[in-house]
């Protein structure tokens, strides 16, 4: 099974959504899209997100995008609310797109959530 979960303007577009729905059918697989993060997480063993903000995106829309997406954030509480029993000695996965972050970017996210 895949969950997607973001906020409705961030979902996939329907076209996109149309041809994966293909590709799930022709494998078994099941998907699900949902704003839902509770949802999208229950019961999970793998979490997976991608950056909130692009490298090419202006610096003044960076705030913007993090006050939007904090409610998404990866944290142990978020890890804790997939009931999955494994959460509890962390063996649920978590994975990231980005698994470095330049200092600069560190700082600069400091500074937006300060």
């Amino acid at each position: 099974m895949c969950v997607f979960a973001a906020l409705k303007p961030l979902l996939p577009k329907p076209v996109l959504l149309k041809c994966v729905k293909v590709f799930a059918k022709e494998s078994g697989a099941q998907i699900t899209v949902t704003e839902d993060i509770d949802t999208a997480v229950r019961g999970v063993d793998f979490v997976h997100t991608d950056v909130w903000v692009s490298m090419g995106e202006p610096l003044d829309a960076w705030a913007e995008r993090i006050k939007l997406l904090l409610p998404y954030q990866v944290t142990p509480e978020l890890m804790k609310r997939t009931g999955n029993p494994k959460s509890k000695n962390s063996c649920i996965v978590y994975l990231h797109s980005i698994t470095v972050k330049p200092k600069w970017v560190v700082k600069l996210q400091k500074n937006i959530l300060n």
